[in-house]
């Protein structure tokens, strides 16, 4: 059954999105969201929908976004393997597994430590080494060494840093 939503959630909401790098598909359909999601919300991996992430019972205030919008985010960034990339935010670590998979290092900047070592744990369960952690504002973090930096999030205004 696992295997089968998450061939639907590549196949039928990811690739139609005009997600069509195929070293991107061929990632998403050998790394399963359900993963890297708290228990509770396993049964809602493979849907095309906004979940809301909660760790050990609690609310964080942070939107996991759809799967399909994350596979789009990566898809544009277009990286080669070669970039330092930072990615502000970093949610159940999803994301920043899929942008660690096509990047030389990647460094993860989060402000709630409940949300780093939660995403921390689920990207070392998955093997993910090329990641630095940094528990601190990434919107203030200089960005003057990185190739590519990617925002999990909406701003309202670019900081001085970005």
């Amino acid at each position: 059954m696992k295997h089968t939503a998450l061939y639907n959630m590549v196949e039928q909401q990811i690739r139609p999105w005009d997600v069509s790098n195929p070293a991107l598909l061929e990632i998403l359909h050998h790394m399963p969201r359900a993963d890297f999601l708290p228990e509770a919300l396993r049964p809602f991996a493979y849907m095309d929908v906004e979940l809301p992430l909660t760790i050990n019972g609690k609310d964080t205030r942070t939107k996991l976004m759809p799967p399909r919008l994350l596979a789009r985010m990566v898809q544009e960034v277009d990286l080669k393997g070669t970039e330092n990339v930072a990615l502000v935010g970093i949610g159940d670590g999803y994301l920043a597994a899929l942008l660690a998979s096509f990047s030389k290092l990647l460094t993860v900047y989060e402000i709630n430590e409940d949300i780093l070592r939660f995403a921390q744990a689920n990207l070392n369960q998955a093997n993910i080494q090329n990641v630095n952690y940094e528990l601190t504002n990434g919107l203030q973090a200089s960005s003057d060494k990185f190739d590519v930096v990617v925002l999990a999030g909406s701003v309202s205004h670019l900081t001085p840093a970005l």
